[in-house]
């Protein structure tokens, strides 16, 4: 009993939400690990399955992209260094921001969470572009793997870390 008109609006509802949890154009920058934070919570909230984002940032923080790496199962999603790197490389990035969700409601890193932060911050390192953060999110809270340690600390001005 419904119309293709119906129809139709109802097979776009899925990317029409996924559209409007997107950070609008006031929001051109993540230069500080809670606006980081701000960002990938407000664009995964909602997110029943795991999904993994790459934000290219220049030295001052303004956002050149924001790309799906890879969306997964419940807990879990499966990353490319390549794709990474070629994003960075291509929007012209001097930093990247990692920001994925725990479906679960616990925002902790897990031991894959850390060996995959490590492994895109060595491979980012040999092309030039630093790896800002990587930010978990779990419902309203956020985790910043740099500040938990995992990260070096940073040499430099940019980004307000």
């Amino acid at each position: 009993g419904v119309g293709q008109g119906a129809a139709v609006l109802l097979r776009l509802m899925g990317s029409i939400g996924d559209r409007a949890r997107r950070p609008g154009r006031e929001e051109k920058i993540v230069a500080s690990v809670d606006q980081a934070g701000a960002y990938f919570l407000r664009l995964l909230d909602g997110q029943r399955t795991e999904q993994l984002y790459q934000l290219c940032v220049d030295a001052k923080g303004k956002v050149l992209s924001c790309r799906m790496l890879s969306q997964g199962q419940a807990d879990m999603t499966v990353l490319s260094l390549r794709q990474v790197v070629e994003n960075a490389l291509l929007s012209g990035a001097s930093g990247v921001f990692l920001g994925h969700n725990h479906p679960s409601g616990v925002a902790l890193p897990s031991p894959s969470d850390n060996a995959t932060t490590l492994s895109v911050f060595d491979a980012l390192r040999t092309v030039g572009v630093e790896l800002a953060d990587h930010i978990i999110v779990a419902d309203d809270d956020f985790v910043s793997l740099r500040h938990n340690g995992l990260l070096p600390e940073r040499k430099g001005n940019g980004y307000g870390i």
